[in-house]
């Protein structure tokens, strides 16, 4: 049996190189025609156990080359299909390298081929991105805002611990999915909030935005749901990064307003003696029905009141408006 490294994985690529291998009397040379160029580090052992690796490989481990060999060859990983281990280059630095390996050829000869790809870069940005999710959680914790991070390309979340307890999830097990969130939107907010978060995906608006309510055990909950995306050199999405809030005490307080308000103005509006409100300007914002049919007129706003009062009254009203304003009620 042996082994050979296609990366990425192309279909139909180890059938052609086995073709390819075997339609050669001399396989050790078209193995060397094929692989010495490849810009990364490849090595392959043939039946009769002789040791070929490809430029890339000897640039990349110079004189530590015997070693590696030995390591990566000698490891019983190394019937796996890929497998990461630590190693050490030509001038002391030691990596995080995964080496992929395939099938090809026929299984009766006992060849290896793999390839070394440099991981330590990806793995650098993985701690240093758990780091950064570490510090935002000790920064916000106790605070009202909860962090999500979406890996479009493998639609997988992270969310953080005030996020999961805002949507009731803390300490249960779930998955790291977007639809953990998506399913307790409330049925009625649901197609405004997708709507809202696929154009911002498809670069229809700078940032996603909204507010919404979220159904947990029966329970109403408004939040507020920011986040940006951002992209690859061809525009293509990769991940959103934004913020959950809970803004139930301000939604709720803001109903209560408004339906207050409402109540006042129907309240006025039906007040058996003329009534209005005025700005600072003395410039009517509102008049009730009867003070509109006093004048006669649909409605006063828009009016100053120095239209409707004579002089003296006009200059008492200001007064009065002034002591209001300095000492109140």
């Amino acid at each position: 049996m042996h082994y050979a490294l296609i990366y990425p994985p192309i279909p139909g690529a180890d059938s052609m190189f086995s073709r390819l291998i075997n339609s050669h009397t001399n396989k050790e040379e078209v193995i060397h025609d094929i692989f010495e160029n490849f810009p990364l580090p490849v090595f392959y052992k043939n039946e009769e156990n002789k040791i070929l690796t490809n430029r890339a490989f000897d640039e990349f481990t110079g004189a530590n080359r015997q070693k590696v060999l030995k390591r990566l060859l000698g490891t019983n990983r190394m019937h796996k299909r890929s497998f990461e281990t630590k190693i050490e280059n030509d001038i002391g630095k030691t990596i995080d390298a995964i080496v992929y390996i395939s099938d090809i050829g026929d299984r009766e000869e006992n060849t290896e081929l793999g390839i070394i790809v440099d991981i330590s870069e990806k793995n650098r940005a993985k701690e240093t991105m758990q780091l950064l999710k570490e510090r935002y959680e000790l920064a916000t914790n106790g605070s009202n805002e909860g962090l999500w991070d979406w890996d479009i390309k493998t639609d997988t979340v992270f969310f953080s611990n005030r996020f999961k307890e805002i949507l009731g999830i803390l300490g249960k097990p779930v998955q790291n999915s977007i639809k953990i969130w998506l399913d307790r939107i409330h049925p009625e907010d649901k197609i405004k909030v997708v709507h809202k978060l696929e154009d911002h995906v498809n670069a229809k608006s700078d940032t996603f935005y909204c507010e919404h309510r979220v159904l947990i055990d029966g329970v109403t909950k408004w939040v507020e749901i920011k986040g940006k995306v951002s992209r690859d050199r061809e525009g293509h999405p990769q991940r959103i990064v934004g913020f959950l809030t809970d803004i139930s005490e301000i939604k709720h307080a803001q109903i209560a307003l408004k339906n207050s308000e409402e109540q006042f103005k129907l309240f006025m509006k039906n007040l058996p003696a003329g009534a209005f409100i005025k700005d600072q300007d003395h410039n009517i914002i509102f008049s009730n029905r009867y003070l509109n049919d006093f004048f006669g007129v649909d409605t006063l706003v828009g009016r100053n009141v120095k239209e409707l009062l004579p002089p003296e009254d006009y200059a008492s009203l200001v007064d009065k408006s002034e002591l209001i304003m300095q000492h109140g009620m």
